[in-house]
């Protein structure tokens, strides 16, 4: 896992760009994200007026990592998940990412 500063739009369409978004969907089948940032989904919470939770972002590492072997993704960008308006702070939330990425995985956050 890799640490990087910058804009995650710069990445877009070059490598795929993990969103943060809340598990839960609308009767349309709609993800409802009050927040986030865009392309595929990465559950930290479990409905959108909900706190992110450990044990979800956990799960949507593996379920990323399973992913990004079975299409062969050599370099994935993921914001920090469930930080800045999810309210957790990154010291709780690096070390979960650590024991499941590789060097493919960046974690992007603003200089």
């Amino acid at each position: 896992m890799q640490e990087v500063y910058g804009d995650l739009w710069s990445y877009h369409g070059s490598v795929p760009i993990g969103i943060s978004t809340a598990g839960q969907v609308s009767r349309k089948g709609n993800c409802v994200m009050l927040r986030g940032c865009g392309l595929f989904s990465f559950p930290v919470e479990h409905g959108p007026f909900e706190v992110p939770d450990l044990r979800l972002i956990e799960r949507s590492c593996g379920e990323l990592v399973v992913l990004a072997d079975e299409q062969g993704w050599q370099q994935v960008v993921v914001p920090r998940p469930g930080c800045g308006g999810g309210g957790l702070e990154w010291h709780q939330v690096k070390p979960l990412l650590e024991r499941h990425f590789d060097g493919r995985f960046q974690i992007i956050t603003q200089a």
